[in-house]
């Protein structure tokens, strides 16, 4: 049996909402969408919605690796934001 890796995508923009579709239509084996993150979940909620993209939405602070998200992409993100993405919970 092969393990199912979880992948989160941080930016729903034109990147992120491809690789979401590519994600959910199964074309990346091995690995499910398990959350998308966006600065504007409204919107986020919307591309998802047109795309037919059923996924978590989280806002772009609440979005971490390990706890329901294995592996995180990002697509068109602001580098000072990154460091925030990333860093453990508590740290400033």
């Amino acid at each position: 049996m092969t393990d199912i890796t979880n992948v989160a995508i941080a930016g729903l923009g034109a990147i992120g909402a491809r690789v979401s579709s590519e994600l959910v239509q199964g074309k990346v084996p091995n690995m499910r969408l398990a959350a998308v993150s966006a600065r504007d979940t409204k919107k986020a909620g919307k591309t998802c919605n047109l795309a037919g993209i059923d996924v978590q939405i989280v806002a772009l602070g609440e979005i971490n690796i390990g706890h329901h998200h294995a592996v995180v992409i990002v697509s068109i993100f602001l580098c000072f934001r990154l460091a925030n993405l990333v860093a453990p919970r508590g740290r400033n």
